[in-house]
């Protein structure tokens, strides 16, 4: 019970549900996720394409659709700040629209796990992930 009326208070002061659950997400990814990655870490990268439910998804979301969404924005947030992700966007490529992710971690099972916490995963609203492992990743000063 005291675990609910904080949960509910967080969510009402957070300035209502989507953005109580946003932050919520976060608070538990920060709590489960191991150690952020280090600087100098032996690390894999992988590029994550984010596959959409829909070609229209983005114009046209339900409000629950918008809600995780917002929430996915929190955890990719979270995982940018941990050193995780290191990119996490959007792309048109003419026919569709997709996500697309690039996972600094120190192992393709760090990086399947990472994407099954992913809210929409979680929400099961129609995503799924493909993922490749990067080879020869050079990267230059940005």
């Amino acid at each position: 019970m005291l675990l609910e009326s904080s949960i509910s208070e967080l969510v009402l002061t957070a300035g209502g549900i989507a953005a109580g659950a946003a932050l919520l997400v976060a608070a538990a990814v920060a709590a489960i996720m191991p150690e952020p990655v280090a600087a100098d870490a032996e690390v894999d990268y992988f590029l994550c394409r984010l596959v959409l439910p829909r070609a229209t998804f983005l114009q046209f979301m339900t409000p629950a659709e918008r809600d995780v969404m917002k929430m996915r924005v929190a955890y990719w947030e979270a995982q940018a700040e941990a050193g995780r992700a290191a990119i996490f966007a959007a792309v048109e490529d003419g026919t569709s629209t997709w996500g697309v992710l690039i996972l600094r971690v120190r192992s393709e099972a760090e990086a399947q796990s990472i994407m099954s916490m992913d809210p929409a995963i979680i929400a099961r609203i129609g995503m799924r992930y493909d993922i490749h492992r990067l080879q020869n990743v050079l990267i230059g000063g940005c």
